[in-house]
């Protein structure tokens, strides 16, 4: 995303996903790993059960 779409640290993005539960704006603070392509993963509480499965998201730029 970073250097496809020029998104940098700090930016806002919105997701749209299966789990109502990851829906909303969120900030992009840190990159996955380089052999993790399409991807993306949430800081979420760790006891929290509703994030286990993987699913698929669209993500728009938070224009300001």
């Amino acid at each position: 995303m970073f250097k496809v779409h020029g998104y940098k640290f700090g930016d806002s993005i919105r997701v749209e996903s299966e789990n109502p539960r990851l829906n909303g704006i969120w900030i992009i603070k840190d990159l996955m790993g380089p052999k993790k392509t399409k991807s993306i993963d949430f800081l979420m509480p760790r006891d929290s059960k509703y994030f286990n499965n993987p699913c698929k998201v669209r993500i728009y730029k938070v224009r300001a």
